[in-house]
């Protein structure tokens, strides 16, 4: 006998929310002014993300077709109305995408070690030029993962080690801004070639100043390499003390903590904004929106745009066909992966063996030679 389910499906009914309304009464006229009032700032409108707008309109509503799901054994029947299955705009999409993302992690990639979440941060005189080039976010991201396994190897003091890295780019603010940056978790330290663990605790306010430095001298020198930046001012900016580059390591999750894990890996690869954040005044046509943030017990505002001005910054958050936004490397790397004898897609069930850090003096000694050699090249 089929037993039913403690947890009853209801339909989502967009249509009732207030992002839905705002696309769903603005967007024509949109499309009609967006040449006029946005083009010169943000560019042309591509047809994707057209075709990404309208199927947020029909994603989760029945009259734009539904399967229909029927238990062999009790007959109880229900519809389930399709998804629209694509990113940028729809939250719940991108919610399954992020629930997705975290099943794949903490099954197929991550290793029960400690992990951390680095933030990595642009001057806002560069963000612009890596939002609107997909390929430079992705050489931004790579020169992100080599500076940090610098910074790992010399705090451990091998060059054979690896650190596991798991990226996801960012475009947008809190305030759904264009604001480009880069969220990743990385293990707590290296793994040797024998698949032993090298823990190397950080001071997420002194050590990660050194990193700080690597992956500011990495992004100038990739900067330089595309000529985007004379390399006498790429020379300048290594001598400011404050040059709008930082790393944030405050975030921290122990081993075995996978709830822990798996909330961070929700937070990393959140949608742009969710339903909860956004309200729409129809008679003014202002839209407000609301921080991710809690503060005691409430999202404060942060921002309020018309309509037209809410949807062009939304548009700027729909990445292009064929684009991978999650980036594995290092330890994690597919390859990597794959070499360590993976069956059936299946990681390696065998724990690491934790190697202990070495002093704290001898890290940061090492840490600072490795300072000079990138500030003399």
């Amino acid at each position: 006998m089929c037993q039913l389910p403690s947890r009853v499906y209801r339909p989502r009914q967009p249509e009732k929310t207030h992002l839905y309304q705002i696309v769903a009464e603005n967007l024509d006229y949109f499309y009609e002014v967006y040449d006029e009032r946005f083009l010169a700032q943000y560019g042309p409108l591509s047809a994707h993300v057209r075709q990404t707008f309208e199927a947020y309109l029909r994603c989760g509503r029945a009259q734009f077709g539904f399967a229909r799901i029927k238990c062999e054994s009790c007959g109880h029947e229900m519809l389930l109305p399709f998804s629209g299955q694509r990113r940028g705009v729809c939250p719940s999409c991108q919610q399954k995408r992020a629930e997705v993302l975290c099943r794949f992690l903490t099954e197929e990639v991550i290793e029960p070690v400690g992990h951390r979440q680095l933030v990595f941060v642009l001057p806002k005189r560069f963000r612009a030029l890596f939002h609107r080039d997909r390929e430079l976010l992705g050489a931004m991201c790579r020169a992100a993962f080599e500076a940090t396994t610098a910074f790992y190897r010399a705090g451990v003091g091998r060059e054979d080690v690896k650190v596991g890295m798991v990226i996801v780019p960012q475009l947008f603010g809190d305030k759904i801004n264009a604001h480009c940056h880069i969220h990743a978790i990385v293990t707590d330290g290296t793994f040797d070639p024998e698949g032993d663990f090298h823990l190397l605790p950080i001071d997420a306010q002194k050590d990660v100043k050194i990193l700080t430095k690597l992956f500011e001298a990495a992004v100038l020198d990739l900067l330089v390499k595309h000529e985007r930046l004379s390399p006498s001012f790429r020379a300048e900016m290594l001598t400011w003390e404050h040059s709008g580059f930082s790393v944030d390591a405050s975030i921290k999750v122990h081993t075995g903590d996978w709830g822990s894990f798996a909330r961070l890996v929700r937070y990393i690869a959140r949608p742009v904004v969710s339903v909860e954040r956004v309200s729409y005044d129809a008679k003014s046509g202002q839209v407000t929106v609301r921080s991710a943030k809690k503060l005691g017990g409430q999202r404060p505002v942060v921002a309020s745009y018309d309509a037209l001005t809410f949807l062009a910054l939304l548009s700027l958050q729909v990445p292009p066909p064929g684009v991978h936004l999650t980036r594995y490397y290092g330890w994690y790397a597919s390859v990597s992966r794959a070499r360590r004898g993976a069956v059936g897609g299946k990681r390696d069930s065998k724990e690491p063996t934790e190697v202990p850090p070495p002093p704290v003096a001898a890290r940061r000694r090492a840490w600072a030679d490795l300072i000079r050699q990138v500030l003399e090249r």
